[in-house]
């Protein structure tokens, strides 16, 4: 089956579930579970800019030469060193509205 256009746009970590719909793993494979791999993902995107990334992991924070900016996103978790490295800090999508709209 093919994926349709606006399918081929969402980049996800697939996840696991066992016939209760218990957690039972996630691709372990996949691009976005490397260091690297969300910067490449983003990169090979072609976007253009400005572009703001937000996340809340290190893994996020290996976007950040290739987008305009990072936003640490705290609202769930704070991760000193992902804050430290952050343009931006927001802890809710009201903040993340602001700063995307002024």
């Amino acid at each position: 089956m093919e994926r349709s256009a606006e399918e081929q746009r969402v980049h996800a970590v697939s996840v696991f579930f066992d016939k209760k719909g218990n957690y039972a793993g996630f691709d372990e494979q996949s691009l976005l579970t490397r260091q690297d791999g969300k910067r490449q993902t983003v990169r090979d995107m072609g976007l253009r800019g400005p572009i703001l990334a937000v996340g809340d992991g290190m893994t996020d924070c290996e976007i950040k030469p290739v987008v305009d900016s990072f936003a640490a996103f705290t609202g769930f978790m704070r991760r000193e060193p992902v804050v430290q490295r952050a343009d931006f800090v927001i802890e809710n999508f009201d903040q993340l509205r602001e700063l995307i709209l002024e």
